[in-house]
């Protein structure tokens, strides 16, 4: 009799069990392997431009893996990928790109690789310390006003002024 109570439990349990797994945030997938979670581009100054690091990721599985997308959650990273299913014991390229174009300082962010159409994930990592350099006053302020003066509106919105009264920017 116990036997029986238990595998009418277990059978009702099964769907329950079954809309869990397939539902829900992706898994870590532990079987494909970068060759370095991190890179650390070091110091690096803004006026040299871009930087690029290939990271490279091995299928460790039984299973073929596909890469879905690269997130890289700011518009200062460009990532590329392999477009086609990863074999076990093949590797898959993720091309970072690093533009510290008006960054300064240290810089962290990470790189979420998204696989098997969003179900399973690998996160990367991408380090510097950006040096700033100096920019040009027209690039801030594109309009020029005459005799050195620069403005980053096409009209300086001054208020309504009384005769002789005087209202300036500094």
């Amino acid at each position: 009799m116990k036997k029986i109570i238990y595998i009418m439990l277990l059978l009702l349990a099964m769907p329950f069990m079954a809309v869990a797994q397939t539902t829900g945030e992706p898994q870590y997938l532990e079987t494909f392997r970068p060759d370095e979670r991190t890179h650390d581009f070091g110091k690096i100054r803004e006026a040299d431009g871009k930087c690029t690091h290939v990271f490279r990721l091995k299928n460790a599985g039984t299973k073929p893996v596909a890469i879905s997308a690269v997130n890289t959650w700011c518009g200062c990273m460009v990532a590329n990928y392999t477009k086609r299913a990863v074999r076990p014991g093949e590797e898959a390229e993720v091309t970072v790109t690093l533009d510290p174009d008006h960054k300064q300082g240290k810089f962290v962010k990470q790189v979420v690789v998204l696989l098997n159409d969003g179900r399973q994930y690998v996160r990367l990592w991408i380090k510097a310390d950006i040096t700033p350099m100096d920019h040009p006053i027209t690039e801030e302020c594109p309009y020029a006003l005459g005799n050195g003066l620069y403005a980053n509106f096409q009209f300086l919105p001054f208020p309504d002024l009384e005769v002789g009264s005087k209202y300036g920017y500094t």
